[in-house]
């Protein structure tokens, strides 16, 4: 079992490195985070990507949570965060600051005779 990420969220006003470090750190030790390591982080550009780890739990949650994070330091939250886990696939879209989730659903094609 295995996921795979894409994408990254915009934070405006820019991040400062401590306010960077503090996102990066979040984990174990962090009250009340959705799980005790945080698979998001800050990359060099400034934008929260995901760390490309194997098992990923609670990807929307950690979302939600750093999104809060930074709504209450005054920053603004954009971008989508593109989800294939085992095949099922979705998208984390944050617009203004606001976390949704959109499920790509398999359906049936109509019957087609050969």
């Amino acid at each position: 079992m295995s996921s795979s990420f894409s994408g990254s969220l915009t934070v405006l006003p820019p991040l400062t490195v401590k306010q960077a470090r503090v996102i990066n750190d979040f984990g174990r030790n962090t009250p009340n985070a959705p799980d005790s390591y945080c698979d998001f982080k800050v990359n060099d550009d400034g934008e929260i990507e995901h760390d490309f780890s194997e098992k990923t739990r609670d990807a929307e949650l950690w979302l939600k949570f750093i999104v809060d994070h930074l709504v209450a330091i005054g920053k603004t939250v954009d971008g989508t965060i593109e989800v294939n886990d085992d095949g099922d696939q979705y998208e984390i879209i944050v617009e203004d600051s606001e976390v949704f989730v959109q499920e790509y659903v398999k359906v049936k094609s109509p019957l087609r005779k050969v």
